[in-house]
């Protein structure tokens, strides 16, 4: 036989843990709950640092996307002669150190933004290869969606291009 008191304090227990467990889900307003997966800050203007790896970013464009997760495949733009580059994608190193190939051996790698608004790819030459600057096209497919774009980069400068993340109300300006 179960006493009163015991039953009673289980039942405490369960609807505060019941309380707990909808309040840590978000339930409790407007705002959803937070799955890590999210960005968690919007950026109004551009997050292109002035310079990586001691060289000066130049900001090539502005390109818009849908989704926070998205896909870039990057190739040589001009003649395969080559080129060594880094894509550094919101100061993250995404692929590093590969020769670019031509169209028919695209590299690719997933990545998730971490702003609304603003976020940035750029393109850092170890080399130039045989043809100067290095040229590697990009496309971003975000929502089914692709946009394309072509970056430079030489052994003084860095080419960049501002990603902006429409989930919010930022856009390209």
């Amino acid at each position: 036989m179960v006493k009163p008191a015991h039953l009673l304090r289980f039942l405490r227990v369960a609807l505060t843990l019941l309380f707990l467990l909808h309040w840590l889900q978000g339930c409790g307003g407007d705002m959803p709950a937070y799955t890590g997966t999210e960005p968690m800050t919007e950026y109004t203007t551009s997050q292109i640092p002035a310079d990586t790896y001691s060289r000066p970013n130049s900001n090539l464009g502005c390109y818009e996307v849908s989704d926070a997760q998205l896909t870039i495949y990057t190739w040589d733009h001009g003649a395969v002669d080559g080129d060594i580059v880094t894509i550094i994608v919101n100061g993250s190193e995404v692929i590093s150190y590969y020769t670019l190939a031509g169209p028919d051996s695209k590299a690719s790698v997933t990545v998730t933004l971490t702003n609304v608004g603003y976020n940035y790819v750029l393109l850092y030459a170890h080399n130039e290869g045989d043809i100067s600057p290095n040229t590697a096209t990009m496309d971003l497919i975000s929502n089914g969606a692709t946009t394309n774009f072509t970056l430079e980069s030489d052994l003084y400068t860095n080419g960049a291009a501002d990603i902006v993340l429409t989930t919010g109300s930022t856009r390209c300006y």
